[in-house]
């Protein structure tokens, strides 16, 4: 119960990254959680379970290597376990949330609706996050929350080429 409490502090802004324990199993854990709900959410008839899981780790794995190489070049690489296991545990509850949300409501305004606010408010306290850790401004934390972004979507590009051609057929 106190884990569920600290996560939910986390959600509200009410804890810190800081407040995490540093477990490099819990980590594992809310990545594995995480790779899972990205997978389930990624699923349609253009993209298999398979693609999905294979989009869902390398994803999850640039964005990870990305924080911790601005964290290295910054040299509070110490800060790594905590900040990544915050940044995914959030993201993994409003995916989760915004997930079930569409299946029980249906595909509508709503749901989409519904999603796209958890998608930015994980956004948002993934930069208070990154402000915390790094010491810097909202601006600041936010370019690199988008270079990790930029880094996730270039990383599926590279790896996964068949990705880029499901979406480029989407596009067209």
């Amino acid at each position: 119960m106190p884990f569920l409490l600290l996560l939910w502090r986390l959600l509200t802004l009410k804890s810190k990254a800081e407040d995490m324990p540093y477990s490099f199993f819990l980590l594992i854990f809310i990545l594995l959680a995480n790779i899972a709900i990205t997978t389930f959410s990624m699923h349609s008839p253009e993209i298999s379970e398979i693609l999905g899981l294979k989009a869902a780790i390398v994803s999850a794995l640039a964005s990870g290597a990305s924080l911790w190489g601005m964290l290295r070049f910054k040299k509070l690489h110490l800060r790594f376990v905590q900040l990544w296991s915050a940044i995914l545990a959030v993201d993994t509850i409003c995916t989760g949330v915004a997930f079930c949300s569409s299946h029980v409501l249906g595909i509508n305004s709503f749901s989409f609706l519904m999603g796209l606010l958890l998608s930015g408010w994980a956004w948002w306290v993934s930069v208070q996050f990154l402000v915390q850790a790094f010491g810097i401004k909202p601006w600041g934390a936010m370019i690199i929350s988008v270079l990790m972004q930029f880094a996730s979507v270039m990383a599926l590009f590279v790896f996964l080429p068949e990705l880029a051609e499901i979406l480029n057929k989407a596009n067209s």
